[in-house]
């Protein structure tokens, strides 16, 4: 995840997700959907 300023163009290949707000409210958003920072495949072979 990344705080990226609204008023600027997402680079190539990244995605929009979650709120566009004051630095408090995206960081509180990734703070809850955020829980794990391992890769997908890392978590799937963990599982």
């Amino acid at each position: 995840h990344s705080i990226w300023p609204s008023a600027q163009p997402v680079p190539a290949g990244w995605s929009e997700v979650g709120p566009v707000g004051s630095k408090e409210v995206c960081l509180d958003w990734i703070k809850t959907n955020w829980t794990d920072i391992a890769p997908k495949s890392v978590r799937t072979l963990l599982n």
